[in-house]
């Protein structure tokens, strides 16, 4: 190898050109020159931080074995061994490799040895340190990295140097230091030829502004590194701005430009054949869809990121992986899985000593979250202590702040007015530490929640003032912004049930549109459903019932069509309400009825509070209990009945009144282009079914119960029977009939998927 390719082998690495490099094969078999070792360096610097660490992890052991390696190339081996192990999260074997890589290094001599890899192997301390969470040993190390700095330490040590204490004070929360040494750097190398570096380190810096949730200077910073990136285009380069792009607008609440900015950075990961990247766009991807609603897809994504850090062997990211699938678990409902992959990750990362660890912090507070929507307060604020000891460790006062605003929720929750007024004295302190929108949010929303409690109309006045400034203003975090919304609904309420006064449900009717406008806004599909039914209540209130049941459709159409079952199901319990509430309302229509009595009927308050409280509750769905099935063809024909009671007739004078209702009906439901429409008659649900073949049919299924199972049995009946020849042809006869083998060919379908299912 000659040096002029060494030297264009070592620019394109200075570059962030990974790709010939990485292409370029050195026969670990035959003796290899200094300056093949100098490549295979490279190579596992490369593989390390494109994130492929098993493959680094075996170049290693293989350049380990080789007879001819002398001693100094051993050591910087073994040193770039070691950083594998810990990214590998081994962090005993990473230890005891250091331990032995000290004890050589100092029987070397100062005047021994490459400085580049001393610096190096004391960055590797520092990292092992802050890993396993002795922070101040880590400090000392990387301090002493840096004062070891001379004039002709290679720029890439510096580098790592610069950009490992940048992360070392963001972890820990000192963003003063981290801006600090981000500044020295970029004062020293501006305009020196050294732009890659230069970017990533405005990139460390970028990291510590979204930390600080300062999201419109990140963007600003964003736009420095793609200038920078227009000169020596890097996929690298642009595979992080692009990364940054998608996490900021998901923390500004612009959820369909995040998942634009993530789809497209997964083709520029796999181009870099960066599984840890691929890993992270997946991983981005599924905390988007998760608050988008999307979540069968977003969990998809999460388990497709756990099999590649599965893969290379990255436990940290295996245990994130974890933590974010239950994430997704939580929103679903199902929270019993939820903290079973909580628990995966919590026992991952003590495996790794990594129970101080902000990654620890983050599996407690969501067991806390898991905890807490199941009602089991005193667990949940165990797990929300643990968290808040962890982030005061660290001195992060927006973390901390985020776990004061957790523990008062909660005291509200259990009714413990004097422990969260004392936690918003706490809320309040942090606040005044650092400046974060997030925060700042968190802490006027924690007054707002102590003064709502209050039954002064005074206290519950500066309430809504507070909460009519927050939504005035940009949205800064979806979940915290529609958490506003729906409280300054319920204040509002209030209002409407003391003063009944038509202006207060006008401006109901407005926060409501506001919160429905939005929710469509950043496709969040699960809020979009709840905030139809929203909707359909407030037609209720107009004794419009046409529109109220749109609403209710839209809702169930977009759950159906999303795959969200536990919402499907929340809106078969809400229809049958509807169809009971739109009963008693209808007397209200000749009626000087009063706004109040008309809330007291639809119950709106009730329904608000439950989706402030949490959107994961579960519904208990009674199965229903098969009575009566009839195919009708237009006009009224029976073509075929069923009957499933266990007595051997229906009673006579309830068929009259199903037959007669769904005579009176013919016209509508058979006109409805397929839709499913649902008759309540008496203790029983009619729901049928318009299928259009050569005649015009209706399937009609009569149960006792919830509609829900219902709903979905009658449509497995409908597709067998359109996808059954023989019964279908004998429907759609000149004169439609069915023979005696064909109906108990019905019979079978009938009792296989209304009964057996």
């Amino acid at each position: 190898m000659g040096t002029v390719s060494l030297n264009q082998f070592r620019q394109d690495f200075d570059m962030g050109k990974y790709s010939t490099i990485l292409d370029h094969d050195i026969d670990l078999f035959e003796t290899c020159t200094e300056q093949e070792f100098e490549i295979l360096v490279l190579k596992i610097h490369i593989q390390s931080l494109l994130g492929s660490v098993i493959e680094a992890y075996h170049l290693g052991e293989q350049i380990l074995k080789l007879q001819e390696l002398g001693p100094v190339w051993k050591l910087k081996f073994e040193i770039l061994h070691a950083e594998i192990l810990i990214l590998r999260g081994d962090m005993n074997r990473a230890r005891q490799l250091l331990d032995s890589v000290n004890l050589r290094l100092s029987q070397l001599g100062d005047d021994n040895g490459d400085l580049n890899f001393r610096i190096f192997f004391k960055v590797c301390l520092g990292r092992y340190y802050g890993n396993t969470h002795d922070y101040d040993l880590a400090d000392n190390y990387l301090q002493e990295a840096y004062l070891s700095l001379q004039d002709e330490t290679d720029r890439y040590y510096e580098y790592q140097i610069y950009r490992s204490i940048i992360s070392h004070y963001g972890t820990i929360g000192d963003y003063d230091k981290a801006f600090s040494y981000a500044e020295r750097f970029i004062s020293k190398y501006q305009g020196k030829n050294n732009d890659f570096y230069l970017a990533e380190v405005y990139l460390d810096r970028i990291n510590v502004y979204v930390n600080q949730a300062k999201l419109d200077i990140a963007l600003d910073e964003i736009e420095k590194v793609i200038e920078i990136n227009n000169h020596i285009e890097s996929p690298e380069l642009s595979w992080h701005t692009i990364n940054y792009k998608g996490i900021i607008y998901q923390y500004k609440g612009s959820l369909p430009e995040a998942k634009t900015m993530h789809m497209q950075n997964q083709q520029i990961a796999e181009s870099l054949r960066s599984e840890i990247k691929i890993s992270g766009v997946y991983n981005n991807l599924g905390n988007v869809l998760n608050l988008m609603g999307e979540i069968d897809k977003a969990i998809d994504y999460n388990f497709k990121s756990l099999a590649i850090v599965e893969k290379i062997g990255h436990k940290i990211n295996i245990s994130m992986a974890y933590n974010n699938i239950a994430t997704n678990y939580m929103l679903k409902g199902d929270l019993d899985r939820a903290e079973e992959y909580l628990n995966t990750s919590k026992v991952i990362l003590e495996e790794l000593r990594m129970e101080d660890s902000p990654d620890m912090a983050t599996a407690y507070l969501n067991l806390g979250q898991v905890f807490h929507m199941q009602g089991k307060y005193e667990l949940a604020k165990e797990y929300y202590q643990q968290c808040l000891e962890i982030d005061k460790n660290f001195g992060n006062h927006i973390n901390i702040g985020e776990d004061y605003y957790n523990l008062l929720t909660l005291a509200i929750e259990m009714g413990d007015t004097e422990k969260a007024e004392a936690e918003l004295i706490n809320l309040q302190e942090s606040n005044a530490k650092v400046d974060n929108k997030v925060l700042k949010l968190r802490t006027e929303l924690g007054q707002m929640l102590i003064l709502k409690t209050s039954k002064r109309a005074i206290n519950l006045a500066k309430a809504q003032e507070i909460l009519l400034k927050v939504v005035e203003e940009d949205p800064v975090v979806f979940e915290l912004y529609t958490f506003a919304l729906l409280n300054l609904c319920e204040l509002l309420l209030i209002e409407l049930n003391q003063t009944g006064e038509e202006e207060v449900l006008e401006e109901i009717r407005e926060q409501v549109n506001k919160l429905h406008n939005y929710a469509s806004s950043q496709q969040s599909y699960i809020f979009l459903a709840e905030t139809n039914l929203l909707k359909s209540k407030l037609a209720l209130l107009d004794l419009d019932f046409q529109t109220a049941k749109s609403y209710i459709e839209a809702a169930e159409f977009i759950a159906s069509d999303r795959g969200l079952s536990k919402i499907n199901q929340k809106i078969s319990l809400y229809y049958d309400e509807f169809l009971d509430q739109m009963k008693a309302l209808e007397r209200f229509a000749k009626d000087d009825t009063s706004i109040k009595e008309k809330l007291s009927a639809i119950k709106l308050d009730d329904f608000i509070a439950t989706m402030i409280r949490t959107r994961s509750e579960e519904v208990e769905i009674s199965p229903e209990e098969p009575s009566l099935f009839l195919i009708l063809e237009k006009g009224g024909t029976t073509l075929y009945k069923k009957n499933f009671s266990d007595t051997a007739t229906i009673n006579n004078e309830l068929i009259a009144g199903l037959i007669s209702a769904l005579y009176t009906l013919s016209g509508e439901v058979f006109d409805t282009s397929g839709a499913t429409q649902r008759i309540k008659h008496e203790d029983y649900t009619v729901i049928t079914q318009p299928v259009s073949g050569d005649h015009s049919f209706l399937f009609c299924y009569v149960f006792k119960g919830n509609s829900f199972n219902a709903l979905k049995k009658l449509e497995r009946v409908t597709r067998s029977i359109v996808d059954s020849t023989t019964i279908w042809k004998a429907l759609n006869r000149e004169v439609a009939n069915l023979t005696d083998s064909e109906q108990r060919g019905m019979d079978l379908i009938l009792d296989q998927l209304l009964i057996k299912y």
